[in-house]
């Protein structure tokens, strides 16, 4: 592993810059499968729970690989080969196809994504000085959040008001501008090779998150957690708009306000645990 010096300065602009390209790229992604979501809710319950599955499962199987991706090649390299791939698996769900296509497209569309959030992550220690990580990851972290409340009404108003195909056409266009983003922001963390002495399994992390009891007990908790809120999510499409007789739009703004309050939530417990 290449040994790198922490920078003395904070680059803010660099900072900001890519914290909206990561919040852009997560917009994206979002809009995308909510479009999708809106789209295909006529095969059924089961066929949208599997679209869940399917946009979920590259981030749990693919990790250890895409972490790698992210330290083997530069920012240049990466971002721009992957997003250019993501823009065009958008463009290609304009496409009329069958159910199990769709379900194969999401999943390549979200492995695709995995790979662009760690390169974009693993430039951030080199753009800030070690004093100030924590106030850029939460800088970054609020970007982030606010691009995951704006994806569902963005979704529901493009869908409601232009259909089926802008949202994925003006999606791909988000995709062309991160593609060009590591140039324009002059950012760039250069790729390495791993020492054999320090190179290990992508299956070590695995077996030591299973190995150890506390560990275990909390991914098990998490993933009944997840599965439970993917049912719930489920539900949640079908009784809007089949039961209360919503549209995309006015259930893009209920989402939002699910995701506005679950925010809240999150802050006012990180508040009463600190004081």
């Amino acid at each position: 592993m290449i040994e790198t010096e922490s920078p003395t300065t904070t680059r803010w602009v660099a900072i900001h810059g890519v914290s909206v390209a990561r919040a852009l790229s997560t917009f994206g992604t979002v809009v995308t499968i909510w479009a999708l979501i809106f789209r295909e809710r006529a095969e059924g319950p089961i066929a949208v729970s599997a679209m869940f599955i399917a946009a979920a499962l590259p981030y749990i199987l693919f990790g250890p690989w895409v972490g790698w991706l992210a330290d083997r090649f530069s920012t240049r390299h990466l971002v721009p080969v992957v997003a250019i791939a993501q823009g065009a698996l958008t463009l290609a769900f304009i496409v009329d196809v069958p159910f199990w296509a769709v379900l194969g497209l999401i999943f390549a569309y979200n492995v695709i994504a995995a790979i662009e959030n760690p390169a974009w992550q693993a430039l951030v220690p080199g753009l800030a000085k070690p004093a100030d990580l924590s106030r850029v990851y939460g800088l970054s972290l609020g970007y982030t959040s606010a691009a995951q409340v704006a994806a569902p009404v963005a979704a529901g108003i493009l869908v409601g008001a232009t259909g089926y195909v802008w949202p994925f056409v003006i999606d791909s266009f988000t995709f062309a501008l991160l593609a060009v983003a590591p140039f324009l922001l002059r950012v760039n963390r250069l790729g390495h090779k791993t020492k054999p002495e320090h190179r290990e399994s992508t299956l070590v992390g695995y077996r030591h998150l299973w190995g150890d009891p506390l560990l275990r007990s909390v991914t098990v908790l998490l993933c009944a957690f997840i599965l439970a809120l993917g049912a719930v999510n489920t539900g949640e499409v079908f009784l809007v708009m089949d039961v209360l007789g919503a549209n995309e739009t006015t259930y893009g703004f209920i989402a939002a306000v699910w995701a506005v309050g679950n925010l809240v939530g999150s802050a006012l417990l990180g508040i009463r645990a600190i004081s």
